[in-house]
């Protein structure tokens, strides 16, 4: 939790100079000063957002995710609710718009962490182990273990994340329209990616159970079933993405508005692609998530970003600038890097059930 406290106070000063930052990379800077509110008030937000994913990971591992379900829904109508109040001025409060939304959105993160963890200290079996008891007493050999897990899946995820944001930007290069493309696209893929990153972060918690207890038969058992779940899930997603892209992309549009027939020109073929890599980032995610539940982080985080920035961002700026292709060919390196990744992360995973089928160490490190 201090990590996690920590890591989000420092993301605050670059949003601070967020303006600065998006002109720096390039964005329009009328865009980039309307953005500023936002990015002031989404700050204040941010150490508790990181606390209340702690803490939403200490239920899960309890295999309790029920709790932390129902408390992510009201805190989403709160939300809603406050989003309205702040944004539109409603009562004593001022318009604030944009910077409004990012204020309910603060506020119901902190909501969120207070929320958990008033559960986790007054529940059982939680608040058996007292887990808020020497909050600032540091264990540092925990400390330093805990960062050398984690610190390469942080960087993983935020090697991902930075991926889809690097390409969508460049996107932005080619035009209003190809933006607005390229974040409805971004936004389905990140709505179906939800089915297989649920599959997967199961499938750690499972897999860290069975490793723990030297269970080496469910170990296989929950790997196998993992891969095979989010594998038939991912199919499903792709076949919707692939039946009806038109009518999912019109629900983030307007149809008299005069862009619509240039979004949809240019959403078509993204949505194609967006399809066709559901499946290798079902892969993925699960081939990394198994691996994490036996502790294997770090070469499988350097396979990742790799893959995610090398083929991933690299190609798709040769093809989207060096060829011409433009948004298509930027979307297309994301595919190329997803299915690498899920090559060679699928590898290093039988590499590992191999080792430990024949009686090799099952926690790595």
């Amino acid at each position: 939790m201090v990590i996690a406290v920590t890591l989000g106070l420092l993301t605050v000063p670059l949003l601070f100079i967020g303006e600065d930052v998006l002109v720096l990379i390039g964005q329009d800077p009328e865009l980039a000063r309307l953005g500023q509110p936002f990015l002031f008030w989404s700050s204040f937000g941010m150490p508790f957002m990181f606390l209340a994913f702690v803490l939403r990971q200490f239920l899960i591992s309890y295999e309790r995710p029920i709790a932390q379900v129902i408390a992510l829904i009201l805190t989403l109508g709160v939300n809603i609710g406050l989003n309205e109040v702040f944004s539109k001025g409603l009562g004593p409060f001022p318009e604030m718009g944009l910077g409004g939304i990012a204020l309910a959105t603060s506020i119901s993160y902190f909501l969120l962490a207070a929320g958990l963890a008033v559960y986790i200290g007054t529940t059982a079996p939680f608040a058996d182990g007292k887990p808020f008891q020497r909050l600032w007493v540091m264990d540092w050999a925990v400390t330093f273990r805990l960062l050398r897990i984690g610190v390469p899946i942080g960087l993983t995820i935020v090697a991902e994340a930075g991926m889809f944001i690097t390409a969508t930007l460049l996107i932005g290069m080619f035009g209003t329209a190809s933006l607005s493309a390229a974040a409805i696209a971004n936004q389905l893929s990140a709505i179906a990616f939800m089915i297989p990153i649920a599959m997967a972060t199961a499938g750690t918690i499972r897999v860290g159970h069975y490793a723990g207890a030297q269970d080496r038969t469910n170990l296989f058992r929950s790997a196998s079933a993992t891969m095979i779940i989010a594998i038939v899930a991912t199919l499903g997603t792709t076949l919707v993405l692939l039946i009806w892209p038109e009518t999912l992309v019109g629900l983030f549009l307007d149809n008299d508005d005069p862009l619509f027939a240039d979004v949809i020109l240019v959403a078509m073929p993204l949505m194609l692609l967006t399809a066709l890599y559901q499946i290798p980032d079902g892969i993925q995610a699960v081939a990394i998530s198994v691996l994490r539940g036996v502790n294997d982080t770090r070469l499988p985080g350097l396979i990742a970003i790799a893959s995610f920035w090398i083929p991933g961002i690299g190609l798709g700026a040769l093809l989207g600038f060096g060829f011409d292709q433009g948004a298509v060919g930027v979307w297309t390196g994301i595919a190329v890097g997803l299915s690498v990744a899920a090559g060679l992360l699928t590898l290093r995973l039988v590499m590992a059930l191999q080792r430990i089928r024949k009686g090799g160490t099952i926690l790595s490190g």
